[in-house]
């Protein structure tokens, strides 16, 4: 059974699979209505996943999250210590959404904070923590995550309808 806490919109595509216990979080609605995770078709989620959502996460189809990973669109805690201490939610400034394309595979443990767009076909290497957006076709590795190779071959093929 996944873990749920709070309010929010889960939607599943055709084929989802969910391995183990993974853990859905949604921070409070703001004005923009209800937070809102999306799954595309035929995507694996590994054991003890956790997504943490303010707003938007958006993870598309066929694409691997290995066990541990860990999807965030919010900072979770305002970074002032009085807010926090008062028990006030994530402000507003400190959500983005997080988009992950088709055909991404995301290894072991890894981390992808908000505002974060993923391209398609691209790498995250085990235990990365990926702050800024990683383009089509890139494996990226490390703390903080950066291009480590480029699939050349990937999307050569892409382009050619193979």
């Amino acid at each position: 059974m996944p873990y749920l806490t709070g309010k929010g919109r889960i939607h599943l595509g055709d084929g989802v699979r969910l391995s183990g216990k993974p853990s859905f979080a949604f921070g409070r609605a703001g004005a923009e209505g209800a937070p809102e995770l999306v799954i595309g078709d035929d995507t694996f989620i590994g054991h003890g996943c956790s997504f943490s959502v303010g707003r938007s996460v958006r993870i598309g189809r066929h694409c691997l999250l290995a066990s541990g990973v860990t999807v965030l669109d919010m900072d979770g805690h305002p970074v002032d210590a009085n807010r926090r201490r008062a028990g006030d939610p994530t402000p507003p400034e400190s959500i983005a959404p997080v988009i992950i394309g088709d055909d991404v595979w995301i290894g072991r443990g890894a981390v992808i904070l908000k505002g974060v767009s993923i391209g398609h076909r691209a790498i995250v290497a085990a235990h990365s923590v990926v702050t800024k957006n990683v383009p089509a076709d890139a494996i990226v590795a490390g703390n903080p995550a950066r291009v480590v190779k480029e699939l050349v071959a990937a999307r050569d093929q892409t382009q050619q309808g193979a």
